[in-house]
């Protein structure tokens, strides 16, 4: 939990805090007077100031609608659980907004207009204050509007991801925030992640999100590739991709991927040690890639392997590596992302934050991803 995180809960539980205590106590002060003066036709006290919530209880729920709002953005990526308690939460106010709306709401206009014919029109505030909604369907109906837009846009347009790891970079680095786009590879249910609505599907080259496969609460981000049927051997540092066969066209044969060494000893890591910045160009998608002087981390055998760093991609699987080649658990160690369990492909940079660095805001990291 960051410094932020924990100024979240704080400022969200003395909202609370104000808001339980006027409901449980003020509240009913406020409510045992008004019902006095009204049972007695007292008109003498200050029915106005009364019949309204003081500006600290106001001002203490708008604050904590927005820590709410927060919370949620913050975690935008956690993956399935956060899933779940969005639609449950989603859920729980929408059936209350719509339940005060066909039947709550009904039955408190009734009432109230009972009330009024009861009382003299300056008494009408305290009868509208003592037949209001509830704390619960206050909240609800805040908050439900923007909780029902963050579930939309995070299930099927677009969902921020914040970067934990160096495995990619030096196109991502730790800190950046980017945007996920969730429809380019297909429309899912959210939680369940059942696609309902074929788009596209991931291309080489494409930085992807997937849930990762030995442990599908996590999600993951590396580089495509291997798409299904493409035979892939890495070994001494060199990638060779042997598409598969496509369309009845002709069978290519294995492409020795290029690269280029742009700055040796260019890149400086957070630690000091230096890495060399090479161009991989990956049948027609240039990137940047990083590679240890002297570091080559040999690839344990799996069981996925056709031979010593050579694998087959499967239908319906593809072939993922990070960019940060000798750092990076990728399909090297652990075979292939079932189609399943993709997520969205990275379209985009929105923010970059980071502790670590000098600046903690990095905004010439802002852009489009490649």
């Amino acid at each position: 939990m960051t410094n932020f995180d924990v100024v979240l809960v704080v400022v969200g539980l003395i909202c609370t805090g104000i808001w339980l205590y006027d409901a449980w106590f003020a509240a009913r002060t406020r409510e045992a007077t008004l019902r006095r003066a009204l049972d007695k036709g007292d008109m003498s006290i200050n029915i106005e100031q009364l019949a309204r919530e003081p500006a600290l209880v106001e001002n203490a729920k708008f604050v904590l609608s927005l820590v709410v709002v927060l919370w949620l953005f913050r975690n935008f990526s956690s993956a399935i659980n956060f899933g779940a308690v969005l639609v449950l939460l989603t859920l729980a106010t929408g059936v209350t907004v719509l339940v005060d709306k066909l039947v709550w709401r009904p039955r408190r206009q009734a009432r109230l207009e009972q009330a009024r014919q009861q009382v003299p029109q300056e008494a009408w505030a305290a009868v509208d204050y003592l037949n209001r909604e509830g704390g619960w369907v206050d909240f609800s109906r805040s908050v439900f509007p923007v909780i029902l837009a963050i579930l939309v846009i995070r299930s099927f347009l677009y969902e921020p991801f914040k970067i934990p790891s160096g495995s990619m970079k030096p196109t991502l680095e730790e800190g950046d925030f980017i945007l996920v786009n969730k429809f380019a590879y297909g429309l899912r249910l959210p939680v369940v992640n059942t696609k309902f609505l074929d788009i596209g599907e991931p291309e080489r080259g494409d930085i992807f999100v997937f849930r990762y496969p030995e442990d599908p609460s996590t999600d993951f981000i590396k580089r495509v590739i291997g798409l299904p049927g493409d035979r892939i051997v890495y070994r001494n540092k060199t990638l060779t991709i042997e598409p598969a066969c496509r369309n009845g066209e002709p069978c290519p044969g294995p492409v020795k991927v290029q690269t280029r060494l742009l700055a040796r000893g260019g890149y400086v890591d957070h630690d000091g040690s230096r890495w060399d910045i090479y161009e991989e160009d990956l049948m027609g998608v240039k990137h940047k890639i990083l590679h240890h002087p002297f570091l080559d981390r040999p690839v344990p055998r799996t069981s996925c392997m056709t031979g010593p760093g050579e694998w087959v991609v499967p239908a319906g699987h593809y072939f993922a590596m990070g960019d940060n080649r000798e750092n990076s658990r990728d399909s090297r160690y652990w075979c292939f992302v079932p189609e399943e369990n993709l997520v969205g492909r990275a379209d985009f940079i929105w923010m970059h934050f980071d502790t670590m660095d000098d600046s903690w805001f990095d905004f010439s990291r802002i852009g489009q991803l490649r």
